[in-house]
């Protein structure tokens, strides 16, 4: 038995077609990914061989688990990098900091641009998280 959705007449007058279209196939995938979720949360929770049954608390589960944004996204590779790049100027910073050895102007200014790059690449990730 088929589920049909309708949709009133007055929520979609100012869509034009090309919206209209979208709404529907945005629809169609919400419903998928409801279903699909849904049916996991069934597997997981069915401790009978049996026919599965989904009730409506399942779906009410997944429709929270899916509205929650429960699945992380992949971390873009640039953000990883600076990630890679802090720990790294911070832990030369820290092997840099010794007060005889920064009297030398030249090592003072490679502390200070390490220590420079550690706090811009810790905010870069700190700010994109």
């Amino acid at each position: 038995m088929p589920i049909q959705i309708d949709i009133p007449d007055d929520d979609i007058e100012h869509l034009n077609a090309p919206a209209q279209s979208q709404v529907k196939q945005q629809v169609e995938t919400y419903v998928d990914l409801l279903l699909a979720e849904s049916s996991r949360i069934e597997a997981a929770q069915r401790t009978t061989s049996g026919d599965p049954e989904i009730n409506s608390s399942m779906v009410k589960d997944a429709a929270h688990l899916i509205s929650r944004g429960y699945q992380k996204h992949r971390r873009p590779a640039w953000l990883t990098a600076c990630q890679v790049v802090a720990s790294l100027t911070a832990l030369f910073t820290g092997l840099l900091f010794d007060f005889d050895r920064l009297k030398d102007p030249l090592m003072l200014v490679v502390f200070v641009l390490f220590l420079a790059a550690a706090i811009t690449f810790n905010v870069i990730v700190l700010m994109k998280e």
